[in-house]
């Protein structure tokens, strides 16, 4: 049952709690808090909510939710947070308990282990640092029994307050481990997770999911120029799912583990916010073109519900009740919204297995040039068509379409490298750079060899590659450095020998040894080498060190 809802609600967490009392029945301005939190790992503090790794790793330990709300067209969460750690993972710690408490007792060798010790049981917290050594003792190679993990964020629509697996319900971002690459941004389309960003930097991110009657459509901003999003207040259109019909949804932040081979992290949240968008309850959301494809009588001339007329280029279309069909073999029409696309989706369905194909295409000038996708339930191609010249880029057997099935294909473009999905799963499992047509702004679908009525297009739609933050969405800007001036610069030129002693290029520094007994050498052709080997490794650590005279900011590069 959900109760009647004024919107919007916001949660900034400017009420102050400590770990376990965050979940409220009653916060600012009246605002309920669900969740769970079985270890006590969530607080409140200095306007931002924190929750602290798991001793025992999981799904269903540690969330924050709010609902339930009934289901409609428009119905917005942003959530604005900095994740602990996108890679983080429960696994096996690879080193025993007690080598890792000597290794803390150590701690940079800066100290003496005993003054370590005595300021740690003078002012440190030690009750987080017990919590530490607990989940050491229970992640350690002897002790682990699981789970193992590789997801460890859920931010999104559930059908539960607290769903058991949110990597398998409602319409949300997972956050996937991918070790040296960082994190792996996926959003939940059907049944599956359709990986969005390769890579994403642990920076603050705005995680924005605008519900349908049926589905969703995924956002996300961050910092200017940060890899694969785009600057607040713009965010960059990541998926459609055509799918989910909970009919009530809590909006919630999910966390099951944080941190990394017995490393900790912490995940920060700034802000939630929950709101009834109008401008967005359409079907279509922030399309710049859109068509459901239905009616009756040829497409060629027909005016989209959003991005001006279809062109049938080759062959014929017809609309029907029940969407686009084939009236006359290898088809193709355009529309063209006048600006680039990052997103295109539309859903297909083919009446039985063959290997006539029906297309999705986006980048498109004229008919003689343009990338495409061919699908069929034989397997896809991409394509890219150059002065009438058809090549084919890649092709896969795996990927293909479900006959019988509704199918979702879309395409993620930030005008250098682009993804291409059918029913969630990546083509090739690889990202396609390519620069080639990347200011073109036509895009369309085509049908080649499909008998009358055998397929069926349907919800087509092209997004912009960025579009602007509602104004009821915004949470504030995320932190950027202030305006700075290089006053260190290093080359490692001009220079022979330990790096003890040489001043700095650019500045007025020197540097030292700050501890260790290694060896930095300078070569004098640029570059700085330690003198180890795999015979004779660097003899523990080694740090170098230049004084810096300003403790509240530092940017490196």
């Amino acid at each position: 049952m959900t109760e009647k809802v004024v919107y919007p609600i916001v949660d900034k967490y400017l009420d102050d709690r400590p770990a376990g009392r965050a979940l409220v029945k009653a916060g600012p301005n009246g605002l309920v808090r669900k969740g769970i939190d079985v270890e006590k790992c969530i607080s409140i503090d200095n306007g931002a909510l924190r929750i602290m790794p798991l001793v025992h790793p999981g799904w269903g330990r540690s969330a924050i939710s709010y609902g339930p709300y009934a289901r409609t067209g428009g119905l917005g969460l942003a959530v604005f947070m900095l994740n602990g750690h996108n890679t983080s993972q429960a696994e096996p710690i690879p080193d025993g308990t007690m080598a890792r408490l000597r290794r803390w007792i150590v701690g940079a060798e800066t100290d003496p282990p005993h003054q370590r010790l005595i300021r740690w049981a003078i002012r440190g917290n030690r009750k987080t640092q017990l919590r530490q050594i607990f989940s050491w003792i229970r992640n350690s190679k002897r002790s682990f029994r699981g789970p193992y993990l590789d997801e460890n964020l859920a931010v999104g629509w559930f059908p539960n307050e607290v769903p058991q697996n949110p990597l398998k319900e409602g319409n949300a971002f997972i956050m996937h481990a991918l070790g040296p690459e960082n994190g792996e941004l996926w959003a939940h389309v059907g049944s599956n997770q359709q990986p969005v960003i390769r890579g994403l930097q642990n920076l603050p991110v705005y995680f924005i999911i605008i519900l349908r009657e049926k589905g969703a459509a995924y956002y996300a901003a961050s910092v200017p120029d940060a890899y694969g999003l785009v600057g607040y207040p713009w965010m960059r259109p990541l998926a459609i799912d055509p799918y989910n019909e909970d009919a009530v949804v809590y909006a919630s932040v999910h966390q099951s583990t944080l941190g990394q081979i017995g490393f900790r992290a912490e995940t920060r949240v700034f802000g939630s916010h929950i709101a009834q968008l109008p401008e967005l309850a359409n079907w279509y959301g922030t399309a710049h073109a859109a068509d459901r494809l239905t009616g009756d009588g040829p497409l060629n001339g027909t005016q989209a519900e959003v991005g001006g007329r279809w062109e049938v280029k080759q062959g014929s279309f017809s609309r029907t009740g029940d969407g686009l069909i084939l009236v006359q073999s290898e088809s193709f029409a355009v529309l063209d919204p006048g600006t680039t696309t990052g997103l295109i989706h539309v859903t297909l369905e083919v009446q039985s297995a063959n290997s006539d194909d029906a297309g999705l295409h986006w980048r498109v000038r004229d008919r003689e040039n343009g990338w495409g996708l061919l699908a069929s339930t034989a397997g896809c191609r991409l394509i890219i068509i150059g002065n009438g010249v058809c090549t084919t880029v890649a092709s896969s057997q795996e990927v293909r379409l479900l006959p019988g099935k509704e199918n979702s294909i879309q395409i993620l473009d930030d005008g250098r490298t682009f993804g291409i999905f059918v029913n969630g799963q990546l083509l090739c499992n690889k990202w396609f750079t390519d620069t080639r047509l990347q200011h073109e702004t036509g895009v369309g679908i085509s049908s080649s060899g499909l008998s009358e009525g055998h397929c069926c297009f349907n919800s087509f739609e092209a997004h912009p590659r960025a579009v602007p933050i509602p104004e009821t969405m915004r949470l504030g800007e995320p932190w950027l450095p202030p305006d700075s001036r290089v006053v260190i610069t290093e080359k490692f030129e001009n220079f022979t020998g330990e790096l003890t002693g040489k001043m700095v290029t650019v500045g007025d520094k020197v540097w030292r040894k700050e501890m260790g007994k290694g060896i930095f050498q300078i070569n004098g052709n640029g570059g700085s080498k330690v003198l180890a080997s795999k015979k004779k490794p660097n003899p523990g650590r080694t740090a170098y060190t230049i004084d810096w005279d300003y403790p509240d900011y530092a940017d490196l590069e």
